[in-house]
């Protein structure tokens, strides 16, 4: 697959994901589809541009396309999922930084302390915004008690 093709198939899929998040959001109550529609609408205008773009630079055709470290991506895929299952049980304050840590210091090779202080600086900005400023409900888990 050429990179051209690659990112025109990229960019054909998640226009199609961006238009279906524009039909789910239009159910939605309220106004809580303004910034569901608005970020799908300027996902879908920059994959529009991509498509359009693509192809314009003749040097692309030329590039080769690095491989897929599988051993990595598995690595994550599992993290993910992890995730993704924990999160409700335990809470997302405690697996965001668990998840960030661990991709951190086992993917990008980060200092513990680095990967330490981005994990706990970034939940702390989740927190803020999700928590105190825009007062939406997270799933606290274990720290039920603690946060609400």
């Amino acid at each position: 697959m050429t990179p051209i093709l690659r990112d025109r198939l990229i960019a054909s899929t998640l226009i199609l994901f961006s238009l279906i998040a524009i039909w789910v959001a239009l159910g939605f109550r309220g106004d809580g589809t303004v910034f569901p529609v608005v970020m799908a609408a300027c996902l879908t205008a920059a994959c529009l541009f991509k498509l359009v773009a693509a192809g314009k630079d003749s040097d692309a055709e030329k590039e080769t396309l690095e491989a897929i470290d599988w051993h990595r991506f598995l690595i994550w895929a599992v993290l993910a999922i992890l995730f993704y299952f924990l999160a409700e049980p335990l809470g997302v304050y405690i697996v965001i930084p668990a998840f960030m840590f661990a991709v951190l210091r086992f993917l990008a090779h980060l200092k513990v302390s680095t990967a330490a202080l981005i994990a706990i600086l970034f939940t702390a900005a989740v927190f803020i915004v999700f928590e105190l400023l825009l007062e939406v409900p997270t799933p606290a888990g274990l720290l039920d008690g603690i946060i609400r």
